[in-house]
């Protein structure tokens, strides 16, 4: 049997199967569940930054071919970008060297949907990496709920949460968004509302909190392989026996200042008490004018820094960075 015709059998193989999507806000731990998803249930975990669900989302119920084709192009042009382009504008997949050949079988498959466009991206990615079902971790996903009825009407939620305050010490070391712990805190709660409504509306989903990965990895990947009917690929004990855990990532908001702690658990008072996380202050923050100007201004300016050094550690060859 020819590697196209094994393609096309996995490909409809997919199809019957759930997508299993991953949502978490950035620093919340998704790169660590993917991992584990990936090495213990043989899930193809694909990162793309959502390419493929805003390509898909353009297309109608039936579409043309050349309208298909043009989303396909776009979609292509982003995950292809050289090295130079990805330098500076970002905005591709770390696995699109998995990706590779994917246009030979596009021009022999029959894509008219947004959702056959994607489950034949995802299921391509899955077939090259020889994994045994598909999945996927978009840390813009939040920005494109409402299309995935749309683009992956069968999907399974994993939903990833960590003590709020441990996830804003988090978002504020990263090279990236908020540099003040509130408008960590606001960062954190826009997007995370996204994640939960979609959680909540999804029947078949599972919630796994960070904490419960640390510091009882086994029990938490064997429920959430039993709760997702996912079949392990290795001996879990095993496995967890020789992956390093980091339990030093738990408790780091017991480093935020008196202020911006009482700050942040009054902003996310819901979401620390819905999830079992609890508070470690009892009175709500109230901001003072100065405060309500002086923060914003300050994230801005962090911001802006922060945005110079990434340009200008992009300018610095990479070998040039290799051997410092």
């Amino acid at each position: 049997m020819s590697a196209a015709a094994d393609f096309q059998d996995f490909l409809r193989s997919t199809q019957e199967k759930p997508t299993y999507v991953l949502l978490g806000v950035q620093g919340s731990g998704t790169n660590l569940l993917s991992k584990l998803l990936a090495r213990v249930f043989n899930l193809s975990m694909l990162h793309d930054q959502s390419l493929v669900v805003r390509a898909a989302r353009q297309l109608g119920p039936r579409s043309t071919p050349r309208e298909v084709g043009r989303a396909y192009q776009a979609l292509r042009a982003s995950i292809m970008k050289s090295g130079r382009q990805r330098k500076f504008h970002g905005g591709h997949t770390s696995d699109r060297e998995f990706l590779a050949g994917m246009d030979d079988r596009f021009a022999e498959a029959e894509i008219s949907t947004a959702a056959g466009l994607a489950s034949f991206v995802y299921a391509y990615h899955a077939f090259r990496l020889g994994a045994t079902a598909v999945g996927i971790k978009s840390d813009d996903l939040w920005a494109h709920a409402s299309a995935l009825d749309h683009v992956l009407p069968n999907r399974r939620v994993i939903l990833l949460t960590r003590d709020f305050r441990d996830h804003v010490v988090s978002v504020v070391n990263k090279p990236f968004g908020p540099v003040e712990p509130v408008a960590a805190a606001s960062w954190i709660q826009r997007r995370f509302h996204y994640y939960e409504c979609e959680y909540q509306a999804r029947q078949g989903g599972h919630h796994v909190r960070f904490e419960d990965l640390i510091r009882n990895p086994r029990h938490t990947i064997e429920h959430l392989g039993d709760r997702l009917e996912l079949t392990p690929a290795c001996c879990v004990s095993t496995f967890v026996d020789n992956f390093t855990f980091k339990p030093g990532r738990i408790g780091r908001w017991t480093t935020l200042r008196r202020r911006d702690l009482e700050w942040c658990e009054t902003i996310l008072h819901r979401e620390l008490l819905d999830y079992g996380y609890g508070r470690a202050t009892r009175t709500s923050y109230r901001p003072s004018r100065v405060d309500a100007i002086r923060v914003p201004l300050l994230d801005t300016v962090g911001r802006i820094r922060q945005k110079l050094t990434q340009t200008a550690s992009r300018l610095v060859p990479d070998n040039a960075r290799r051997d410092r």
